[in-house]
């Protein structure tokens, strides 16, 4: 049985249109995705639209950290063409990803993160390591530092920033709520 989560009836229907979306060199509309905190302890987001050259709707980057686990974040590509859905992924820590059986047995179905995901020809999504992710020293670096997995994100998906460079982040936190009361006025302390 198929998650409708990780099942993308379009991108099956037309799979020669996304083998080359993904291969095409694509803009981001800006130099720096600002990640913001709206609210303590929620996630940091932050989206950039896509210059995508597909055949209708819109297409954006969408990167997100955690607000607790600093090494915990993921950069996603969602097109309006293939669903409501992120169709390419890059998540630096979660649960290891269980691929679907290929013929090469229960070891070669579990993927560690960090890891890609991508859809196949079956429509089912699937994550892979690259070489870079395969180096032990390369993936601690890379996990520890969410710039280095956007790098990394962008180089894999073919993305640039409007000068053809990389995208660089910018992570702002909450900010204080400093128009609510004081919860600590009038209270004693003792010396």
């Amino acid at each position: 049985m198929i998650c409708a989560e990780s099942y993308f009836p379009k991108i099956k229907e037309d799979f020669e249109t996304y083998e080359s979306f993904l291969m095409r060199p694509k803009t981001v509309a800006t130099e720096i995705i600002v990640l913001t905190q709206p609210a303590r302890n929620a996630e940091c987001k932050g989206t950039a639209s896509i210059e995508a050259g597909l055949p209708g709707g819109s297409c954006e980057l969408i990167a997100v950290r955690s607000p607790r686990i600093n090494v915990k974040y993921s950069f996603k590509i969602r097109a309006d063409h293939f669903d409501q859905k992120p169709c390419l992924r890059f998540c630096s820590k979660a649960h290891v990803h269980i691929n679907e059986e290929s013929g090469l047995g229960l070891p070669a179905r579990a993927v560690p993160t960090p890891h890609f995901h991508r859809v196949n020809s079956r429509g089912t999504i699937y994550a892979y390591q690259n070489s870079v992710l395969e180096d032990p020293e390369e993936k601690e670096k890379i996990i520890s530092d969410p710039q280095l997995g956007a790098n990394l994100f962008c180089q894999e998906m073919n993305l640039s920033s409007p000068g053809g460079g990389i995208v660089k982040l910018k992570i702002l936190p909450a900010e204080f709520a400093l128009s609510s009361e004081d919860p600590l006025d009038g209270a004693t302390f003792p010396i």
